[in-house]
């Protein structure tokens, strides 16, 4: 190794920049089918110019969540296996969910991709689609067991430090089924993040896509 070798300054990784959802163009956006999952339905992956979607869903403000994530079910097969549940059959993987309540801005972007998914899902099936938005709230998915490639990403904003991690392993000793979360999220077609923080009083989300 010469002095130059030594001079060099060490390779960073690439930073991934996330787009504001204004920056988006809908008519870019298609449906990959990825056939019949599982439970018999098809299983569809959205993309944006043929690229996994992602964007910002809050790039300058905070979106609430009200209740945090949902960890109790009045029917216990559906309770993910690590609150109690029946461990899927097909090793399927599973998560806890959130509410999102929307401002006017976000939920007619939303509803307006929603739209465009909802066209090109007909064209596929004849099946019956849900919509994404509402109440002008939407409901998101953190997946917290499977392969690790599928997990969300996690990072816990606690004791005035950010702690990443992934999985329910990792999440579990930061979930109260009592409180509410302060928390920011970002989101992909494949998987998402989020970030949390659990103050004393209301909760909010700060969201990716």
């Amino acid at each position: 190794m010469c002095d130059a070798d030594l001079a060099m300054p060490s390779a960073k990784r690439a930073r991934i920049e996330i787009p504001s959802f204004g920056a988006v163009d809908l008519s870019k956006l298609s449906l990959r089918n990825s056939g019949v999952g599982p439970g018999g339905g098809l299983r569809v992956y959205p993309l944006l110019d043929g690229e996994a979607i992602r964007f910002n869903l809050t790039p300058d403000s905070w979106l609430v969540t009200p209740y945090g994530f949902d960890t109790s079910s009045k029917y216990e097969d559906k309770l993910p296996s690590f609150l109690g549940g029946t461990l899927p059959a097909n090793g399927a993987p599973e998560g806890l969910s959130m509410r999102l309540n929307l401002g006017e801005t976000e939920a007619s972007f939303l509803e307006a991709m929603d739209a465009q998914c909802q066209q090109r899902f007909s064209v596929l099936t004849r099946a019956t689609w849900n919509p994404l938005v509402k109440d002008q709230g939407c409901k998101v998915t953190a997946t917290l067991t499977g392969p690790p490639e599928g997990l969300t990403k996690i990072a816990i904003v606690h004791g005035g430090k950010v702690l990443p991690g992934e999985g329910w392993d990792f999440l579990k000793p930061y979930v109260d089924h009592s409180a509410t979360q302060k928390s920011r999220q970002w989101f992909g077609s494949r998987s998402s993040g989020t970030s949390q923080e659990k103050p004393e009083s209301s909760s909010k989300r700060r969201s990716w896509c």
